[in-house]
């Protein structure tokens, strides 16, 4: 009775063991996967796609809100955009030691952005204005090379703010909004399908780069897939909201075509003075992006291209 009774007793507590130890194993699996999903839904937020998906969520509908209302609104939008590219361009110099008088380069910025707003005065005057004081108080000045300080604080001047300046009269001519729309929209989707394009097309089918040299991850297929998703983009934008006001569409697609093939081109440049400074973003102001002159190198380039495409050909301006 007594083996029976200790035999009995051992087989329960061999059950009860067992139990107890799938009952850990589950609780581990479960803690596993939870962890793993936990990890992959942070990786997907702190993961450079991720926060620039969360980014353009946020600010793209805010951009095109801006754009529609025009006037003050607009100009505000560039204004800042301006502002920040070139504080960001001064500190690229700065890598490189050249040393331009930030503030004074500010406010001279801020001086052309407003002028295209304005129209008080010529714009082309408050450039000379500006190229004139700024030689002049470089005489005061002690750090850095004069030549490198001047040459430096120009450079971001002509590429930056008068560049993004050119979007002020553009916008100003265009009644709705939707012509401005539409050049935003396209430096958008160029660079989004040239994204996602090199990304998973990237040398399968060219096999040398886009421009190693300056940018070893570019490709052609990028290149091609962005060109494309800009004629896209510009079509499909023409047939459902401009042709009423812009019945010509080859005026729409030689901007599409214009930005879808040049647009690459500002941000090559954009990365040459990177590597040039060393650094690998202008800032990091923008989550995922960079900072201000990495989100709108493109624009950079583009808006004054654009701006002479609508003067001289569409007869806009």
């Amino acid at each position: 009775m007594k083996s029976a009774s200790d035999a009995s007793s051992k087989v329960a507590e061999s059950t009860s063991l067992t139990s107890a130890t799938e009952s850990a194993t589950n609780a581990a699996r479960d803690a596993a996967r939870n962890a793993t999903t936990d990890a992959t839904t942070d990786d997907v937020l702190k993961s450079n796609l991720g926060q620039r998906v969360i980014v353009g969520v946020i600010v793209a509908p805010l951009m095109l809100f801006l754009i529609h209302l025009g006037d003050w609104f607009f100009f505000a939008m560039i204004f800042i955009i301006s502002l920040a590219a070139l504080y960001e361009f001064q500190e690229l110099l700065r890598a490189k030691n050249i040393y331009p008088n930030v503030w004074l380069v500010l406010f001279c910025g801020s001086a052309i952005t407003l002028t295209f707003q304005l129209r008080a005065a010529s714009v082309q005057d408050v450039i000379f204005g500006a190229v004139m004081l700024l030689v002049a108080v470089e005489l005061w000045r002690r750090q850095g090379s004069p030549m490198q300080n001047l040459g430096g604080a120009m450079l971001g001047l002509f590429y930056i703010s008068v560049s993004l300046g050119t979007l002020l009269p553009l916008r100003n001519a265009d009644g709705s909004g939707l012509l401005t729309m539409l050049v935003v929209l396209c430096v958008w989707a160029s660079d989004t399908f040239a994204y996602f394009g090199g990304r998973f097309l990237g040398g399968k089918i060219i096999k040398r780069k886009l421009f190693e040299r300056i940018s070893p991850k570019k490709t052609w297929e990028g290149f091609f897939t962005g060109l494309i998703g800009c004629l896209a983009t510009a079509h499909v934008f023409w047939i459902f909201l401009l042709q009423n006001e812009y019945p010509a569409r080859e005026h729409i697609f030689g901007i599409a075509l214009l930005i879808g093939a040049l647009g690459p081109v500002g941000d090559l440049i954009e990365s040459m003075f990177k590597r040039d400074s060393g650094l690998k973003d202008s800032s990091g102001l923008i989550p995922g992006h960079g900072g201000f002159f990495d989100r709108f190198d493109s624009l950079c380039f583009i808006a004054p291209l654009v701006f002479l495409y609508a003067k001289y050909v569409m007869r806009l301006l």
